[in-house]
Parts: structure tokens; C-alpha cells; sequence
């Protein structure tokens, strides 16, 4: 790119006040670039069949990693993502795989998924997983992480072993600019509700797209809700809010029902499932049931993840529902 030197094209002057009006472009990360670091598949596989043989036959070492991984990864307008993710034995360097990737990094969060193995260095049954997996960008001192939780499955689609991944980088000039420049921007003031006073900033969730995925019309005044995970149990946790008021904070969510009774106090109600992690498996998912005194009920299934919350609208029949 080339910049004029011509002040009347672009006065420096008028920099500060750009770059106020530009918060947004401030706070976005570029994660282009190689990343370094480790895969673990130690918690997950000790309890899967076929996985023991790793640590028997001096593959896998007890209390170490599973594997290095590397990421070199492209980043485009808008947050796409392309690149490639090499997995690589720890005992064995000369041992690992590539794939090229395709994701996107938005709220602070890389998501990914593996297109196709380019390359496999020694003959492994089923070969190197294909995976996809959620990853946090964090800053500790001087270096850059992504950090997040492996999903994988092999090339006949059984699941493989899930893993923890975390990889670095030495902290880039950038994003390092960025940094000091957040923390010298004096704090935002709280906006003032009608009612008054000054409320809190909006939490994280508010700053999630809302996707309303389904409507359920109630005959009734108030409904039961149960909430469960139905399909891999992979650690999701959740947190549920009716009508903007959190009903459910932090709540991990397994095969055991969890319920609660609700009013509907307004003729259209909202009920909106926010992720709290993506589980081993993204997106965060939950089964949601709705059931009336009269013995009806519904089952959804909502998916959540770190950009936008599902959510199911529950209208009173009498207010105008049809079934």
C-alpha cells in the first residue's frame, strides 16, 4: 500500500480523532502467521479403546503432550481464515500430517475446520485425524496465544480421541500497539436507562447476534423447561436468560435433565441459550423441551458458539398463536 505524503491528502493531525471513531478496527487481531505449540489427547484417550497401544509401544510418552502441532494461517478481510495445521508425533518428528484449513476469527475466537491431508510422512491406520476446534485468543507477557478444545474424526468418520491445543507466538508489533492503546483509552461511561440511574455495561451476550431458531405457542401461563445434552456428552456449559433475565448461569449440561418452571409474563417471551465454552465438540449444543401442565411437549435443539446464541420464541396462544 502507499501512502501520499501529501498533507492535504491525509492530514496526521486528524489521526487521533480516527482512530476514536475506530474502535472496532483497533481491537481486531490478524492472526496471520506461524503458530507453535502442543495437542493433548491424553484425558480423552485414556479412557477410548485402541489408544493404550500409543503408550505401550513408547509413541506417546506418560505426563507429556500427544503431539506438536503448527499452524501457519492467512487472514482476510472480515476474519476469514485459510492456512494449513501440521500435527506432528512428539517421539517421532519425522512423523506427521498437513491439512489445509478454512475458518473464521471473530470475537476474540478462531473457529476452523480441516478441508483435506495433503500429506501423511508414515503409513498410520486411518491416518492423521480431521479436525475443527475453537480457539481464544489471549496475550500473557510476550507472546500471543490460541487456546481451545480439538474435535476430530478420522477418514471413515469415527471419532477420534478429543484434545486441548494450545499454540503461540512472539507477541507482534501490532498487536502489541493495540494493546497499549486500549489500555490508555479512559474507560467507556455506562449509558443511562430511561428509568435513571446508570446501568452496567451490557454483558458479553449482548454483543452476540441473537438467532431466534424456533416458536413454540403456549395455551398455557407458564411451561417447564428441561435442558440436557443429547447427543456427546463433550462438557458444554451454558447459561439461559427469559426475557433478559439470566434463569441459568454457568451450568455444565450431560445426559441428566435439568428443568425449571417458567411464566409467560408477556405474550411473546424469548428464551436464549448463551455458550459459556464450546465443549470438545463446537458448537455448544443442548436438547431445550418445553412442556405444558396439559401434557404437550416440544423438544429443540439450539447451537450456540462464541458469535451468536440461539434462542426459541414462546408465545401465549390467547395473544393471537395458532397451533
Amino acid at each position: 500500500m502507499v501512502v501520499s505524503q501529501d498533507k492535504r491528502f491525509f492530514p496526521m493531525r486528524f489521526l487521533p480523532f480516527l482512530l476514536l471513531l475506530s474502535p472496532t478496527l483497533l481491537a481486531q487481531i490478524d492472526l496471520s502467521g506461524r503458530w507453535e505449540g502442543v495437542l493433548d489427547q491424553t484425558q480423552d484417550a485414556q479412557t477410548m479403546p485402541g489408544y493404550q497401544q500409543y503408550w505401550e509401544n513408547g509413541v506417546w510418552e506418560k505426563g507429556q503432550p500427544t503431539h506438536n502441532v503448527v499452524y501457519t494461517l492467512q487472514q482476510t478481510a472480515g476474519g476469514q481464515i485459510s492456512g494449513t495445521y501440521q500435527i506432528i508425533t512428539r517421539t517421532d518428528p519425522e512423523h506427521y500430517g498437513i491439512f489445509t484449513l478454512s475458518g473464521r476469527f471473530a470475537a476474540n475466537c478462531l473457529t476452523y475446520r480441516t478441508d483435506r491431508r495433503t500429506k501423511q510422512t508414515k503409513p498410520l491406520i486411518g491416518g492423521f485425524c480431521f479436525n475443527e476446534a475453537g480457539l481464544v485468543h489471549v496475550v500473557r507477557g510476550d507472546y500471543e496465544y490460541l487456546e481451545g478444545n480439538w474435535s476430530g474424526w478420522s477418514e471413515l468418520g469415527l471419532r477420534c480421541a478429543s484434545a486441548t491445543v494450545s499454540v503461540r507466538r512472539p507477541l507482534t508489533e501490532q498487536t502489541r500497539r493495540q494493546q497499549q492503546i486500549l489500555a490508555a483509552k479512559p474507560p467507556m461511561k455506562p449509558p443511562v436507562s430511561p428509568a435513571g440511574p446508570a446501568s452496567e455495561a451490557a454483558p458479553l451476550s449482548d454483543r452476540r447476534q441473537l438467532e431466534v431458531t424456533d416458536t413454540y405457542r403456549s395455551a398455557s401461563d407458564s411451561v417447564l423447561i428441561r435442558y440436557w445434552d443429547d447427543d456427546h456428552d463433550d462438557g458444554d456449559t451454558i447459561s439461559l436468560r427469559w426475557n433478559g433475565v439470566w434463569v441459568v448461569e454457568k451450568q455444565p449440561v450431560s445426559r441428566a435433565k435439568k428443568e425449571l418452571v417458567i411464566t409467560l409474563s408477556q405474550p411473546t417471551n424469548t428464551l436464549e441459550m448463551f455458550a459459556e465454552n464450546l465443549g470438545r465438540i463446537p458448537p455448544n449444543t443442548a436438547s431445550v423441551s418445553v412442556t405444558e401442565p396439559n401434557g404437550r411437549e416440544q423438544v429443540f435443539t439450539l447451537r450456540s458458539n462464541f458469535e451468536q446464541s440461539a434462542a426459541i420464541r414462546i408465545v401465549r396462544k390467547e395473544d393471537g398463536g395458532r397451533r
